[in-house]
């Protein structure tokens, strides 16, 4: 959720929507910044914003360097500008909430958090002075929500710096905009983001983005992120080849849905277009490792290794995605190949090919952990396809055997996976149980994602109770 890419404020001026804003929901950020007049506090903040996504999409760290050398002049020349008092101080929170993104995304904590507590404390007055002022609440909203997920070992950074946050209070305050006619395309993408990728209710959340009608690039791109999400390879796909603006990233999904269909040669084509335009460091482990594994399929051992060697050398390892990629380079031998490209087909969506994949692992004799591996993929498969019963007694396979595979994600993800299953039975007893347990796991990758979604699970529970 660290990308400011659901922040286009659809706020109208007293003359209509502000100039701007067209262009920079459809990513041309030269054009919003040829708007920008220092007396226009609206175009300065559209300005700002556009140099936000172009180093999101582009991760360069030089244009990272010289666009934060702007945020205060910025920040002066809105204070000095004729908008209202209450609109100055909001947009200044804004600019400092998405500079922190991109601080904390190129390494920059200690600014980030502080950027963080001015935005907060700027909000919380403003919403003392003028409680009445409706952009506010999705400002304070998204903060609730964004420290309301703050993994444990980061805690201690809001307790110093007085924040706190809660995510369903901050649903809550965005909700009040989602049928307001200037503030329901971010509202809606926020709360559909929020669904899909911290409260795993990809039903709800998919029908939210789906219902947004705006077939503008930004709207299409993180239509294609929760299409990606949510199991959906080739609806991301189609949304991804819909956006004609050259950025690395698109590339790096645009391969991911190949990846996961095994179209290797598709695949490879777009990681290595991702690899040679990239200039930043997310990502590069995860697609020098995949194609090192597209090697091995296409039988070329030796690319295979020059790969893995590569995934060891290039980019860094701060995104949880390069995290497991390492994890999974540094232990590829021990993988069974038939397994991963189940999982691979899993992840993409593609149901029909995972289930041959499965018949065909069936017919074998397996090691006792590839024949767990294959029971957790057979719940995921499930699970994914509303085959609830079958999954409830998949999933309890893999949790008897909780204690010989702890260094896997398989049953920390198996409890709560069983925890979103007994609450939608209304069974909130278990399911309490089951979330809780996935906290007891200490050594197994994914584990600060999996111990998000299961403390805001378990605060879901106290919601249904209410």
């Amino acid at each position: 959720m660290a990308y400011p890419f659901f922040m286009l404020f659809t706020f109208l001026t007293a003359n209509g929507q502000h100039t701007a804003l067209p262009s920079l929901l459809d990513l041309d950020f030269d054009k919003v910044r040829s708007l920008e007049t220092n007396v226009d506090g609206l175009s300065i903040y559209y300005s700002n914003l556009a140099d936000i996504l172009e180093v999101l999409f582009t991760e360069n760290e030089l244009d990272y360097k010289r666009f934060r050398k702007t945020r205060s002049n910025r920040i002066e020349y809105i204070e000095n500008s004729n908008l209202k008092n209450e609109w100055k101080a909001f947009l200044e929170a804004e600019i400092k909430l998405q500079w922190s993104f991109l601080d904390f995304r190129f390494g920059n904590d200690w600014d980030a958090f502080w950027g963080l507590r001015s935005a907060y404390k700027i909000s919380q007055d403003l919403y003392e002075d003028h409680p009445e002022f409706e952009p506010n609440f999705r400002s304070q909203g998204l903060l609730n929500i964004i420290f309301g997920t703050v993994p444990s070992n980061r805690q201690w950074l809001l307790n110093l710096f007085g924040l706190k946050g809660n995510v369903f209070l901050g649903i809550e305050q965005i909700q009040r905009l989602e049928n307001n006619q200037d503030f329901s395309l971010e509202s809606n993408l926020i709360l559909g983001m929020t669904e899909i990728f911290l409260l795993e209710s990809f039903e709800s959340g998919q029908r939210r983005i789906e219902e947004i009608q705006n077939d503008q690039l930004l709207v299409k791109y993180i239509k294609a992120l929760t299409y990606l999400k949510t199991h959906q390879a080739i609806k991301a796909r189609s949304q991804l080849l819909d956006i004609y603006t050259k950025a690395p990233v698109l590339e790096y999904f645009l391969a991911e849905t190949y990846f996961q269909e095994q179209a290797f040669e598709q695949s490879n084509k777009h990681y290595k277009s991702f690899l040679s335009q990239n200039e930043g460091t997310a990502y590069i482990k995860d697609a020098h490792l995949k194609l090192g594994i597209a090697s091995f399929y296409q039988e070329n051992l030796e690319e295979f290794r020059n790969q893995l060697l590569l995934t060891t050398e290039n980019g860094e390892d701060r995104t949880e995605i390069d995290k497991n990629a390492l994890k999974l380079m540094n232990n590829i031998d021990a993988q069974d190949s038939v397994g991963l490209l189940i999982r691979f087909s899993i992840d993409g969506g593609f149901y029909d090919k995972a289930n041959q994949l499965i018949e065909y692992q069936d017919t074998r004799e397996l090691p006792p952990y590839y024949e767990l591996e294959l029971t957790y993929r057979k719940a995921r498969l499930a699970h994914l396809q509303s085959k609830n019963e079958a999954a409830v007694a998949l999933y309890r396979e893999v949790i008897k055997q909780a204690s010989t595979i702890s260094e896997t994600y398989y049953a920390p993800n198996s409890f709560l996976q069983m925890g979103y299953l007994m609450r939608q039975e209304r069974n909130l007893t278990d399911a309490k149980m089951y979330f809780e347990r996935v906290l007891d796991f200490k050594n197994h990758p994914y584990k600060k994602s999996l111990d998000n979604k299961a403390k805001l699970a378990l605060a879901s529970l106290d919601q249904l109770n209410d």
